[in-house]
């Protein structure tokens, strides 16, 4: 999965580091979220669940052709049940709540219900054991978006729990619907069942710009396989610094490193690395304050040393030690800054002139 959308960027960081087997739609409409994930390079298992006779007609077209993608004509929920689904003019819109004062000042007309249908709900503990056969697998991401139904189909779910890597849902800031769970609430509740937020991404405004529904990501610290994904975060990160390096610091050039001497990098393609702080060449620990951390920064640059990075494990510097991140904001260039790495030039304005442009070799 690949996107410049931040919730979709997320999702593909996410996913590289998770690997899920097969992804649950739950609150499908006509597979726009399917879709997305095609879109961007998923090839596992779909499973999409939409009530709503209309939009599953769509859904089922937008799924026809692709084997591993398969619908289910009915919601989830608690426990099995039958149920009134008040239909909105606009179908995303669609739920088993009552629509909020609100909701029809913000969204005239959007929030009309057209119609209502009697529809399945049925719980994921029995859909699990009786009909997704061969989708089932040890890596599972679950997608809800359910307007205002998310905690519902969760309480139905505590079987399969230990076998999602994460999940995302909709939680409402100002709510929607009538008796919604806030978004402090919804968080609660999913963080109790062994859940960590990675991630929260606004969905839609009212009219004053206020937050109505925002995107929260979550990752399950629990699973059985955590610690790979830890190992593989760690090795991806490791990759995108070298990578970064490369692509900042010039051939030959001896950089300072902060990184807490984690990562064992002495050398980066004929690129020579300093521990910051060292004595002697070897690490010497983190400096006292932040004004030893800018006098040996000054001793590092009087030796002639004209580059900087701070490695994603050292990040916590720069809170820990102001008095360095306001002298590297203030005094040098910053020419790279990612969750891997952030790169310094210790170069003063005056003294830069022509002086090329670093190349990189990878």
């Amino acid at each position: 999965m690949e996107s410049e959308e931040p919730v979709q960027e997320h999702l593909a960081e996410l996913f590289a580091r998770t690997r899920p087997e097969c992804v649950l739609d739950v609150g499908a409409n006509t597979g726009q979220y399917g879709m997305l994930l095609r879109a961007h390079g998923y090839q596992g298992w779909i499973a999409s669940f939409e009530p709503v006779a209309g939009a599953f007609e769509q859904l089922t077209e937008a799924a026809g052709g692709d084997r591993r993608w398969r619908v289910f004509p009915f919601a989830l929920g608690a426990r099995g049940e039958r149920r009134q689904i008040a239909v909105a003019e606009v179908s995303q819109l669609s739920s088993f709540r009552t629509f909020s004062d609100y909701a029809s000042t913000e969204f005239p007309g959007a929030s009309d219900v057209t119609h209502t249908e009697e529809v399945d709900i049925r719980a994921l503990n029995d859909v699990w054991n009786e009909s997704l056969g061969t989708l089932r697998g040890s890596r599972v991401f679950l997608k809800l978006d359910t307007q205002g139904w998310d905690l519902e189909v969760l309480k139905g779910a505590h079987e399969v729990l230990e076998r999602l890597v994460g999940l995302q849902l909709e939680a409402s800031l100002t709510p929607l619907y009538e008796s919604v769970p806030t978004f402090a609430q919804t968080v609660e509740y999913v963080a109790g069942l062994g859940f960590d937020l990675t991630g929260v991404f606004p969905v839609n405004r009212d009219s004053l710009f206020r937050l109505i529904e925002v995107d929260c990501v979550f990752i399950n610290t629990h699973h059985p396989d955590v610690e790979t994904w830890r190992e593989d975060t760690w090795a991806m990160l490791s990759d995108r610094l070298r990578d970064e390096l490369a692509g900042v610091i010039p051939p030959a050039a001896r950089f300072l490193l902060i990184d807490d001497n984690t990562l064992g990098i002495d050398e980066l393609s004929g690129r020579g690395a300093i521990p910051f702080l060292e004595r002697d060449g070897e690490y010497y620990g983190a400096p006292e304050d932040g004004t030893q951390a800018v006098e040996e920064l000054a001793r590092q640059t009087s030796a002639g040393v004209r580059h900087l990075a701070i490695a994603w494990p050292s990040f916590w510097w720069l809170e820990e030690y102001p008095e360095l991140a306001r002298h590297l904001e203030d005094c040098w260039r910053r020419v790279a800054a990612t969750d891997a790495a952030i790169v310094y030039v210790l170069v003063p304005e005056d003294a830069r002139g022509e002086a090329p442009p670093a190349t990189s070799d990878v």
